[in-house]
């Protein structure tokens, strides 16, 4: 499909492909990019570069990213994640909205979130918007952060989690924002039964 809509060189192609390991998680959000911006491919790699410097500048302030294959694998996937989660959150109408619950999802078990959960961030909008609910489960899913399970459930990929997780606890102080705003979440979800499933070993980790 990128290929029908892209216009894009083998040598461009070959080269995101090994910067992305060949991982099949981080080129299915390449190519998500991709034709959720119709920008060209050539524009792609810049963008990815700068994203990644900025990534690996934030690292160094921490710990590290190391040299096995597994380390360089999770940042391929934090970059190509960082630059479709942006686009989501610079999303004029429902950026805000959306970004949260991308954020709360990080502390829930991957398959079977419900759409109640993406509600809870903004009572008002859902209120208020009924195209609100299907325009922002479009965005989350065309931008591949989400695979959208039935008419009502969400799944988010593990490593994509970890990343999330990742991102959160690098930020000083967003831990606990998060979890906070994940517990109110999660108390709108038990008062109209959609409880998701919570991820318990994270959630240890996380407090």
């Amino acid at each position: 499909k990128v290929k029908d809509e892209i216009e894009f060189s083998t040598k461009e192609a070959a080269f995101l492909a090994r910067k992305l390991g060949h991982l099949p998680l981080a080129l299915e959000q390449a190519a998500a990019y991709l034709l959720f911006t119709k920008c060209s491919l050539k524009d792609y790699i810049a963008t990815y570069k700068k994203q990644s410097v900025k990534l690996l500048k934030r690292r160094k302030a921490t710990r590290p990213l190391g040299d096995d294959k597994s380390a360089s694998q999770r940042f391929a996937v934090h970059t190509t994640w960082q630059m479709n989660f942006n686009r989501i959150a610079y999303h004029e109408e429902f950026g805000r909205c959306a970004s949260l619950f991308v954020e709360l999802t990080a502390f829930v078990a991957p398959h079977k979130i419900p759409f109640a959960l993406l509600r809870a961030t903004d009572v008002d909008l859902f209120e208020n918007d009924s195209t609100a609910l299907r325009s922002i489960v479009g965005l989350l899913t065309e931008l591949s952060l989400f695979r959208e399970e039935s008419s009502k459930w969400l799944a988010v990929h593990r490593l994509v989690q970890s990343v999330l997780q990742d991102s959160i606890r690098r930020q000083s102080g967003k831990l606990l924002v998060v979890l906070l705003s994940a517990i109110n979440a999660l108390v709108s979800c038990i008062q109209c039964c959609e409880m998701p499933n919570l991820e318990q070993r994270a959630m240890r980790e996380a407090v």
